[in-house]
């Protein structure tokens, strides 16, 4: 898997701390190396003990990868 964490500006991060702490849900879509970034604000499960969470999709010909995080801080 590739690290897409060069792609990510602080911009973005801000972009989606801001819409976490709004408890807005937005998607921001990345290119990097052929692969395909969508990073998410979505709807957490009660186990977080958080309204939203930040998801992290991945997509390359032949492999998908998916990972939540508890903030922006957890991204980086």
């Amino acid at each position: 898997m590739i690290d897409v964490r060069p792609i990510i500006s602080k911009k973005d991060l801000g972009r989606l701390s801001e819409a976490q702490a709004r408890g807005i849900e937005i998607t921001l879509e990345l290119e990097y190396r052929g692969a395909q970034v969508l990073l998410s604000t979505v709807r957490a499960p009660g186990i977080w003990g958080r309204s939203y969470i930040i998801r992290m999709e991945i997509r390359q010909p032949g492999i998908y990868s998916s990972q939540y995080f508890a903030s922006t801080e957890d991204i980086i």
